[in-house]
């Protein structure tokens, strides 16, 4: 900016020339001189803004036009405000805005105008006859400090922004216009934090320097970052500190991944601590390097016993297997899924699975293996008990059919008996041969009775009841059975739960295995009964793997006798196989107990040792409902005979006729039908009511349930009742009860009663 002034009127003197010509050259004059010294001059009123100035000026302001003062100048007790106030302010050095640590010795008078408000006239001039070239180098170092990428803050020792170079301002989205002049912490730090920066300039101020830290910077649009600085101080000529420097680099990115990759390795190491297998490192040459819980669980060794020792687990018969899968892994090769057997610290040895992989650095190098172990001891055994399970269903399914048909086939044999003794005189001599086959059919009608038990398919009364009244009633008859060389003793639960179940089957299962266990002590012994309230955990609870969790009541009987090795344990419910001797047993009574206790929701496990006894575990589920107030009533005895109408629809003619001649020689009227399309065309046909319909549960391509809903629709107060040589009680209606259902065979007197009873009811 050139110098420029306002012309004034002088009337104290008197002009030697025109006027306005001798004002017009003073001011030439004054201007050239102006302009001519090294020295800067600058007017400016009291807000700072400048009247008037000299080329030389702006120079050492370094700007191309002088506007205004430096806002700096303008504050405390500057040699521009004294001047302001009315006094000459002699040189003082003042700070070159802008600039690293660049002064000039500025001093100021006043400028008295008549009528108008207090200005001030300035003179610059460089500090000492060596600033300028200590300028040059400042500006030097500025102009490094500007292309840097790395975040540069000058700060004044207040903590006043002075400099804020182009990477500070990318990263905060303010400009030197926005901060210069305002304390660092007022405008980039986050609250939480402003004590701890005002605490580290008060430190750089004492001359505590260099210092490394880290803080948060607040940027305009609201986004946090974390910078690392280094920090350290310029000093004066006096050894104060002038300026603070500040030297930060942005840590965000590489925090959060820090940050990422300490909690992918917190999460790694619970995984690997919480895991049920074992995960073991090795260096290449088998050390062992890490070893977590359950590899302390499965073999023994606690981690501080194996830690940069060889791996203690690998038996000596399988050391060449070993080295051959750790020279695999060395190649890079995976190894997947491989069953050895290991030792444990106790000398035994373990079934387990074993995958390896190679464990590398972070170039990629194989640097050692890494081996998970699964204990397969667990799963040996559920996969065994999931075979014998498969293999008694076939069994049961295949004794279930057997027992069917055999039952259809015992009902026409007893039921024609029964008719032919009937009709005998008492002096026959045919008739104690015919009794015969009567006890023969009833013998039969038992063991295939057994089947259906073991098959899952008997004809069950099951209620809720107390076990520990069923044993209790049962203790005498016990104590009878084992005899006096035996010691028989019952521990029973108090407020033990109630469970559901038939009480007669529940029974015969505890009159076996206590038969049982009497036969396997051969001279004195124990025998206890024992009652419990358990809560299983789950579908894999050792002693009871096929019952999912919840609370239940265990029956336990307990000998000491001779025991049972493995291979006998393995078939011990399977039908017909015993180890007692020929005409000793049928070999069916454990296996109807299992059939038993499966069809009432439970299970049976046994555990025993040649020479070390036997315990036999029932588990049954506790019951929901409360107990029946008492026990069913039984049928009553009725005439048998009838003079109504019976539909009866039965695949098997023998069976059939046998029935039908039953009925009709009582004074029914017999309608019969092989099926179901026969019997409804009877049902469609007949004018006059049919009574009671007798029907097969199970009939060709449908069912007797389906059969009876279709033939209500033309005879609604029919009744009704069924036939099974299993029970299928899922085929029958939610109304029907036990008193509408037969179990084949049926004796000619049962099936009477039956009948007349339903017709009975009203």
């Amino acid at each position: 900016m050139s110098w420029s002034s306002s012309p004034k009127k002088d009337e104290s003197a008197a002009p030697l020339t025109p006027r306005p010509q001798r004002l017009g050259e003073r001011v030439a004059i004054l201007e050239a001189a102006l302009e001519a010294v090294g020295n800067g001059a600058i007017v400016a009123d009291g807000s700072g803004t400048v009247l008037a100035a000299n080329p030389a000026a702006a120079r050492l302001l370094r700007v191309p036009k002088v506007s205004a003062l430096p806002s700096e100048w303008m504050t405390g007790d500057s040699p521009v405000v004294r001047a302001l106030r009315g006094e000459s302010a002699e040189s003082t050095e003042l700070v070159l805005p802008g600039s690293a640590g660049s002064r000039l010795r500025v001093s100021a008078r006043p400028l008295r105008r008549a009528g108008a408000a207090p200005a001030a006239v300035v003179i610059l001039e460089p500090s000492s006859p060596g600033a300028a070239a200590r300028s040059r180098q400042a500006d030097w170092a500025w102009e490094i400090i500007e292309s840097v990428a790395s975040l540069v803050v000058v700060l004044d020792p207040d903590g006043r922004v002075l400099r804020f170079n182009p990477a500070c301002q990318a990263a905060t989205g303010y400009s030197l216009e926005e901060v210069r002049g305002k304390r660092f912490w007022d405008l980039l730090s986050r609250p939480e934090e402003v004590d701890s920066v005002q605490r580290l300039i008060g430190e750089l101020r004492a001359g505590r320097f260099p210092t490394c830290h880290e803080n948060h910077w607040e940027a305009k649009d609201g986004a946090r970052r974390l910078i690392a600085w280094s920090s350290t101080v310029l000093l004066d000529r006096r050894g104060a500190v002038e300026y603070i420097v500040a030297t930060g680099t942005d840590i965000s990115s590489r925090k959060r991944a820090e940050d990422a990759l300490r909690e992918a390795n917190e999460t790694l190491r619970a995984v690997i601590e919480t895991s049920p297998l074992a995960i073991v490192a090795l260096d290449l040459e088998g050390r062992v390097r890490s070893w977590n819980r359950a590899a302390e669980s499965i073999f023994g060794w606690r981690e501080e016993e194996v830690l940069d020792r060889p791996l203690p687990i690998v038996p000596d018969d399988d050391l060449e297997f070993f080295r051959g899968n750790m020279a695999r892994v060395r190649l890079g090769e995976t190894i997947a899924g491989v069953e050895r057997q290991r030792r444990r610290k106790d000398g035994s040895l373990v079934d387990v699975e074993i995958w390896n992989a190679a464990r590398r650095d972070a170039s990629g190098e194989i640097v050692g293996v890494i081996a998970v172990i699964a204990d397969a001891t667990e799963r040996r055994r559920l996969e065994e008990q999931f075979r014998q399970s498969q293999k008694m269903e076939a069994v049961g399914r295949l004794a279930g059919g057997v027992a069917h048909d055999f039952n259809n086939l015992l009902t026409v044999i007893t039921g024609y008996s029964q008719m032919i003794l009937d009709s005998m005189e008492q002096g026959d001599p045919l008739r104690g041969d015919l009794q015969e086959v009567l006890k023969a059919s009833e013998s039969a009608a038992a063991l295939t009775s057994q089947l259906l038990a073991f098959s899952r398919r008997q004809t069950v009364q099951p209620r809720v009841l107390d076990l520990n009244a069923l044993v209790l009633s049962l203790e005498r008859m016990f104590h009878r059975l084992v005899g006096e060389q035996i010691e028989m003793l019952t521990e029973l639960s108090p407020r033990l739960p109630r469970v559901k179940a038939d009480p007669g089957q529940l029974q015969q299962v505890l009159m076996n295995l206590v038969m049982n266990a009497r036969d396997a002590i051969p001279n004195s012994g124990r025998i206890s009964i024992q009652t419990e309230s358990v809560t299983l955990e789950g579908p894999h609870i050792s002693g009871a793997p096929g019952l999912p969790a919840g609370p239940y009541v265990a029956l336990s009987v307990i000998d000491t006798g001779k025991g049972m090795d493995e291979e006998t344990r393995r078939h011990i419910f399977e039908p017909f196989f015993t180890t007692k001797p020929r005409g000793k047993g049928t070999g069916l009574g454990l296996s109807t107990a299992y059939g038993i206790i499966r069809q009432s929701g439970g299970d049976i496990w046994v555990s025993s040792e040649p020479g070390s006894g036997s315990l036999f575990r029932i588990y049954l589920p506790v019951a929901l409902e409360a107990a029946a107030v008492g026990a069913p009533n039984g049928v009553s005895p009725t005439p048998y005979s009838g003079t109504e109408t019976v539909l009866l629809v039965e695949e098997e003619a023998g069976l059939r006729d046998v029935i039908r001649e039953a009925l009709s020689a009582n004074g029914y009227t017999v309608l019969h039908a092989s099926g179901v399309r026969e019997a409804l065309r009877i049902c469609e046909r007949r004018r006059s009511p049919i009574h009671l319909c007798l029907t097969d549960v199970v009939l060709p391509r449908t069912s007797g349930r389906e059969l009876a809903r279709r033939a209500l629709a033309w005879h609604p107060r029919m009744k009704v009742i069924y036939l099974s040589g299993h029970a299928d009680a899922p085929s029958l209606t939610p109304g029907d009860s036990e008193s509408c259902f037969l179990h084949k065979p049926i004796a000619p007197e049962t099936l009477l009663a039956k009948v007349r009873q339903v017709l009975d009811q009203k």
